[in-house]
């Protein structure tokens, strides 16, 4: 067993509704993997620096003019 799996107890909320028939059930919905999330971080991350750098740039390029 590695130090990343662990067991999370069952989190469930269920409300029902003052008519017959009417119930909502909400669950915990994490269908991501861990490495999965921080690639998708990562990816913004490099993303908005790439926005940010490109707009420095142009900023600074339009400076020097």
């Amino acid at each position: 067993m590695n130090g990343w799996s662990h067991e999370f107890p069952r989190q469930e909320l269920a409300f029902s509704g003052q008519g017959t028939g009417f119930c909502l059930l909400l669950k915990r919905n994490c269908s991501i993997s861990p490495a999965g999330l921080m690639a998708d971080y990562g990816l913004i991350v490099l993303v908005t620096t790439g926005i940010a750098v490109g707009t420095f740039s142009n900023c600074a390029a339009d400076a020097w003019r």
